[in-house]
């Protein structure tokens, strides 16, 4: 009875009425609150795995892990095991945090080591890569990890990762409930997190930290908003006064090196990194630089965002093409993201030279942004054919079907329930990634609604597949290096899920548990992750106490 107060009188009051006196007797309350033990911390977070896996059985032992726990890789390719061992030094990083000092019972079960294999060796990261894998832990013996491909690896140590926990009072590291057998595979080919260093600065540290954060949840996908209309932070060989002049601050920018080194890092995770060039609105910072590609003087907006590059003139192609070819060296990830969102014609319509230039082709303003789309696009796939083209949906609701079926549609604005079976029905393929629900700077958007949101929802199964999956989007206007951890977690590890898992887990009460040992996980590994429970994201713990019930 005292744990259903909790649950279903204190937490939904201290939403409704976070400042009342109710909400402050409900969080002394929970603070002071002693729950029963469970497995693995005072909840019963089972399994200890997020997101869930495909399938799993386990059973009773406690298994008792010798913390210099053995890789044994069997691979023949040399580059692939090595990128194996490099994950098994994180693994072992991030998993066994303590010293453990003390012996196993006596007659207990143990594990030392861990075979390895995997049956493609090739170090190949894009879309559609192959990520299933199985883990089997026994009763004592060796535990066995099995995978398509080095990335299934990747995901498989983070399971075992969060399977292995600290025994305080045998001081010793021990696996619950042997023996395991995970069968898994993610649901969806693409399951990313949006970062935008265009709003605020963030450091090639941040950026990786981020990626580190965002591999643990089994994502594989960094969307890069690199460039936007408040700054430019990306040192441009080609057009070099776009970094210099219209970054933050000299040292606040991206250089070619940051870029590969990001990158790098990246696929060493399993992380693909794909960029986006946001065109033609979105493009101040670049009309600042190179004023001779923007209609100035003649937009009246003083917004920003609404600023357009002037689609008529060549120069303006000339630029974005040799951006272009300079982000097809330095990021190998095939999708690439061509913006395409928010494009408003008052820059245009003011502009005597642009309407002449429409008139003399007939063009409606309509007409005139289609050119200038389908013409990066064209360059895109003429000059590099493996590239992969997103835009968001805008483009789509201008042009639809006049789009090459290539392209990939990003949805993201909010309750647009009727654009993914729009899409999908005629044939396209599409990310979901709505902002009424999976936009992390949406402070009020509770990690439930994240968690039980569903791209798919409405959709025949043929029409499913064509959903590539879905990104949690951190835009950067109130983000910074100080605070974009605890808004990014926990309630990305919900879509995480909701990407990762098979459709059914979608309960939430259920999910909680779990969801509150995954943030105990981060913060145990020093990420700042916000308490689950809170009423606004990001913000403080609402008194004293701990991760497993705040």
């Amino acid at each position: 009875q005292f744990l259903y107060f909790i649950e279903n009188v204190c937490r939904p009051v201290m939403r409704a009425v976070a400042a009342s006196l109710v909400a402050i007797v409900c969080a002394a309350t929970l603070a002071s609150a002693h729950l029963p033990q469970g497995w693995p911390n005072g909840i019963n977070a089972f399994p200890p795995l997020f997101p869930m896996p495909k399938a799993f059985t386990n059973g009773s032992t406690d298994v008792y892990v010798n913390g210099k726990l053995s890789f044994n890789v069997a691979e023949g390719n040399a580059t692939a095991a090595a990128a194996i061992m490099d994950a098994v030094g994180r693994f072992h990083t991030e998993t066994f945090m303590h010293t453990a000092v003390g012996t196993p019972p006596a007659n207990a079960a143990t594990v030392s080591s861990v075979n390895v294999y995997v049956s493609d060796s090739s170090l190949d990261l894009q879309l559609y890569v192959l990520e299933n894998y199985t883990l089997a832990v026994p009763a004592g013996g060796a535990i066995t990890i099995k995978a398509a491909t080095v990335y299934g690896v990747y995901r498989a140590l983070q399971s075992l990762s969060q399977l292995i926990a600290f025994d305080f009072d045998a001081q010793q590291f021990v696996i619950h409930a042997a023996p395991w057998a995970v069968d898994d595979e993610p649901r969806f080919p693409h399951r990313g997190v949006l970062i935008d260093s265009s709003r605020h600065y963030e450091p090639v540290t941040t950026i990786k930290r981020v990626i580190d954060t965002i591999a643990m949840a089994k994502y594989n996908a960094l969307h890069w908003h690199i460039v936007d209309a408040e700054s430019f932070p990306y040192d441009s060989v080609t057009y070099p006064k776009l970094g210099k002049e219209t970054s933050y601050a000299p040292s606040q920018r991206f250089s070619q090196a940051d870029v590969a080194d990001v990158v790098a890092y990246a696929k060493a995770r399993g992380i693909r990194v794909m960029v986006e060039l946001d065109t033609p609105g979105h493009s101040a910072s670049m009309c600042y630089a190179y004023p001779e590609i923007c209609p100035n003087p003649f937009c009246p907006s003083t917004n920003v965002n609404n600023w357009a590059l002037d689609i008529t003139k060549n120069l303006t192609y000339t630029v974005i093409e040799a951006l272009l070819t300079e982000f097809n060296g330095l990021f190998p990830e095939h999708m690439m993201h061509l913006g395409g969102d928010e494009v408003v014609y008052w820059c245009w319509e003011g502009h005597p030279s642009i309407m002449q230039w429409l008139q003399e082709r007939n063009f409606t303003l309509n007409q005139g942004f289609e050119y200038y789309v389908k013409r990066i696009q064209d360059f895109v796939w003429n000059t590099f054919p493996e590239r992969m083209v997103v835009g968001w949906q805008e483009i789509w609701e201008h042009f639809g079907t006049a789009l090459n079926k290539r392209t990939i549609i990003q949805q993201w604005l909010p309750n647009s329930i009727s654009l993914p079976l729009n899409v999908t029905s005629h044939g396209y393929r599409l990310v979901w990634s709505d902002s009424s629900r999976w936009y992390l700077d949406h402070l009020d958007v509770t990690w439930q609604q994240m968690y039980t949101a569903e791209p798919c929802n409405g959709l025949p199964e043929k029409n499913c597949e064509l959903i590539l999956g879905g990104e949690a989007a951190m835009w950067g206007e109130t983000v910074d290096t100080s605070d974009i951890m605890q808004t990014i977690w926990p309630r990305a590890a919900a879509v995480a899920e909701r990407l990762w898992s098979p459709r059914e887990y979608n309960d939430t009460v259920a999910a909680l548990p779990r969801m509150l040992a995954f943030r105990c996980l981060l913060n145990t590994r020093g990420i700042a992750a916000a308490p689950v429970e809170n009423v606004v994201a990001r913000a403080a713990p609402p008194g004293p106490g701990a991760c497993f019930w705040q």
